[in-house]
């Protein structure tokens, strides 16, 4: 046996405190070496750093995963000093196969609210579920729920769960709960729809595989946790909700979520609900290869409790949600009920594509197909925005995502031959950014159009710059590709109107027309019966010296091209 080495000093369960689509999401692959084969640093670190980790006033536990033909394998072995601990933990690490080591550390239950007040589910209206559920419920796919258990007789859960595992009794009975956030979980993913009874579950049809690692004492180790996910991944989930989280690295965990990835599970977490509180990076929620979730209000705004950092991949609906809950209802807070609906999301996305889905695949949907929330494109509080199940539904069943163009084109007075910069941002219309895409900017002025093509970037932006000689406009234009429909946008300038230099001296005027087109300048004296006028077309970047009249002058184009008459300060000549 080995133990862990880097130990949650608090995992608990997160209840309470607790959109770019890259043109390669598709055809992401899995890492040619799974990541839970490699030993990790614990294997090599002392013995007494080790045992010195280990929980004060409980028993000490050291855990150990070893590789072995079937995958890791977990086992636990209760020891009476830190000294035997020490000698066990040193055993572990010299046997061959041996992946990680670590104590045993316990974890508890948190929660926000626990308010049986009725409310609706607007967490359905956000993720537009009516759209979904034409498409797919979610039907053959099975999500492990790491949890407290989930009570399989609520009524809105009847036949929805299966007997899943008590990892510390070692039975079939993850269908109880005597705690009810694992109830509550599971109806989020899968309470029976159009039923006349409580809830919907995002998706409907999804089974529900609990493993109970809360004992009746609601106690939990990280220990239980690893072994829950290795035995679901065992027993057929497809994807494994854990909302739970601690914030210190376990290598235990770690390798058995590597191995469940490995395996084309998908692993969803939460990602904790410290903010006010230290703020620290939450595991498994942390790790690579595992979706971590924040949480959202019904104004699509972060939750002031949810975790923020750069492995918060997503956020999703998970305040004040209504769930089912032990054998009736309940409204619950954290991003432990914002986990489940990025789960269910999984569920309907492998349902949807069947046996050809990867866990890369799934994963790089759920990504990148999210709604942009907050500051544009990725950030540390929505991640990459709100998880949108219709978008990853529809290219799971290679139905093409809607997509448009938002113009941004200057509307102000520009002069003659300066360059105008021009962008378009393309974004599917349930609000991801589109990157990488080439995007076609055509101008067109003067009786010519000038096309050019830009790819956009992160934020779904291409930019084109143009020296318009007249109003011109500008057509965006998108052609789709193999997810994505075709697009296309106008817009245009306002006004143009010429640069002109003019130098005079006594009676001598000079006029040199800096615009890329021609300008029609006509000078102006004044005499005692009113203006007399004479004009002279000076050509692109051309010059026009003439002698000036007696008496007050002034200059002004006005030619075709010109939306704007630009008039010289008046002067006199003797």
């Amino acid at each position: 046996m080995a133990i862990l080495r880097s130990i949650l000093a608090s995992l608990f369960l997160v209840a309470g405190f607790m959109l770019a689509i890259p043109p390669a999401a598709q055809s992401a692959q899995a890492p040619a070496v799974p990541a839970w084969r490699t030993p990790t640093a614990s294997v090599g670190t002392s013995p007494r750093t080790i045992v010195a980790h280990a929980p004060r006033g409980r028993d000490l536990q050291v855990v150990v995963t070893r590789q072995t033909l079937s995958g890791p394998q977990i086992t636990t072995k209760t020891v009476g000093t830190p000294a035997e601990a020490e000698r066990v933990v040193g055993q572990a690490q010299s046997t061959p196969g041996t992946l990680a080591v670590g104590m045993a550390q316990p974890v508890g239950l948190e929660a926000i609210t626990n308010d049986t007040e009725s409310s609706q589910q607007y967490s359905l209206t956000t993720l537009v579920a009516g759209l979904v559920w034409d498409l797919t419920h979610g039907g053959g796919v099975t999500v492990g729920v790491i949890d407290t258990g989930v009570r399989g007789s609520n009524p809105d859960l009847s036949g929805q769960v299966l007997a899943g595992w008590d990892v510390n009794k070692n039975t079939a009975t993850g269908n109880s709960d005597s705690n009810g956030h694992g109830t509550h979980v599971a109806g989020i993913i899968a309470a029976i729809a159009n039923n006349h009874i409580g809830v919907a579950g995002l998706a409907p049809a999804a089974k529900i595989l609990p493993v109970k690692i809360v004992d009746s004492s609601g106690r939990s180790n990280t220990a239980g946790m690893a072994e829950g996910i290795l035995w679901a991944t065992a027993h057929g989930a497809k994807v494994i909700n854990i909302s739970m989280g601690g914030s210190v690295i376990d290598d235990n965990l770690n390798t058995a979520v590597q191995y469940a990835y490995s395996r084309n599970v998908v692993v969803v977490a939460a990602a904790g609900n410290e903010k006010l509180n230290g703020n620290k990076p939450h595991y498994p929620a942390a790790f690579p290869n595992v979706v971590g979730v924040g949480a959202t209000d019904s104004s699509n705004h972060i939750g002031s409790f949810s975790n923020t950092g750069s492995y918060v991949d997503v956020a999703a609906p998970g305040v004040r949600i209504w769930s089912t809950y032990l054998s009736s209802f309940a409204m619950m807070t954290g991003t432990s009920m914002a986990t489940p609906y990025v789960s269910a999301t999984a569920a309907l996305a492998v349902a949807a594509k069947g046996s050809g889905y990867t866990a890369p695949m799934v994963t790089g949907w759920i990504t990148g197909t999210s709604r942009d929330l907050g500051s544009a494109g990725r950030d540390n509080t929505y991640g990459n925005g709100l998880v949108s199940p219709i978008s990853i539904v529809r290219l799971a069943k290679g139905i093409k995502l809607p997509a448009k163009i938002a113009a941004s084109v200057p509307t102000d007075t520009i002069r003659g031959g300066s360059s105008k910069t021009v962008t378009g941002r393309l974004r599917t219309t349930y609000g991801a950014n589109l990157s990488g895409r080439n995007v076609t900017i055509t101008a067109t002025y003067g009786g010519t159009s000038v096309s050019k093509v830009a790819t956009t970037d992160s934020l779904g932006r291409a930019s084109a710059t143009f020296n318009p000689t007249t109003k011109a406009t500008f057509k965006f234009a998108f052609a789709g590709d193999t997810t994505t429909a075709a697009t296309s946008v106008s817009s245009a300038f306002s006004k143009v109107v010429p640069n002109l230099a003019i130098v005079h001296s006594g009676r001598s005027l000079t006029i040199t027309n800096k615009s890329s087109f021609g300008v029609d300048v006509r000078v102006q004296t004044k005499t005692s019966s009113g203006w007399s006028t004479y004009s002279r077309k000076v050509g692109a970047f051309d010059t026009w010296t003439t002698t000036l009249r007696k008496g007050t002058n002034r200059v002004y184009s006005a030619t075709t091209t010109s939306f704007m008459t630009w008039i010289s300060p008046s002067w006199g000549t003797s």
